[in-house]
């Protein structure tokens, strides 16, 4: 049995993204919409970073629209050492949502990039969905960034 540190347990400090979105495999159209989401977040000197999922990478479509500093690679650090990275953990349908509010970590559900895999989730009565959380579009607001058009 794999042990998983508690909150207390993982050394503190300051995170180095201020996002880290958990790509599962999502559309193409959603990595430009997320990638423009970074554009506005970095004019604030805020960091996003996006991880794709070990199993459905899809690489070649996120370095169309992402730097390679963006990119976080499930090889290069663990998923709790990610979560430590990140004052925010996001994404739309990720098992690593659930980790982050056990980590207590702010949970932020993609309600823009993919509104029917959200409308589906919340159809279907989802966990995520009854944890706490903010929206993705909640938290942009909070930032002053619109994103009636990302893409």
């Amino acid at each position: 049995k794999k042990f998983v540190p508690k909150q207390h347990d993982l050394p503190q400090k300051e995170p180095i993204n201020f996002i880290t979105y958990y790509y599962s495999g999502e559309s193409e159209q959603t990595i430009c919409a997320l990638a423009k989401i970074a554009q506005k977040l970095e004019t604030q000197n805020k960091r996003f970073a996006i991880r794709p999922h070990p199993r459905y990478p899809h690489l070649e479509q996120i370095r169309k629209y992402f730097r390679d500093d963006q990119i976080e690679l499930p090889s290069s650090c663990s998923v709790e050492e990610s979560l430590h990275n990140s004052s925010y953990a996001a994404g739309i349908v990720s098992t690593v949502l659930s980790e982050a509010y056990y980590h207590k970590k702010t949970v932020v559900i993609d309600d823009i990039t993919d509104q029917p895999q959200y409308e589906n989730l919340s159809m279907r009565d989802s966990i995520l969905l009854k944890r706490k959380h903010t929206l993705l579009s909640d938290l942009l607001d909070n930032c002053g960034i619109t994103y009636e058009s990302l893409c």
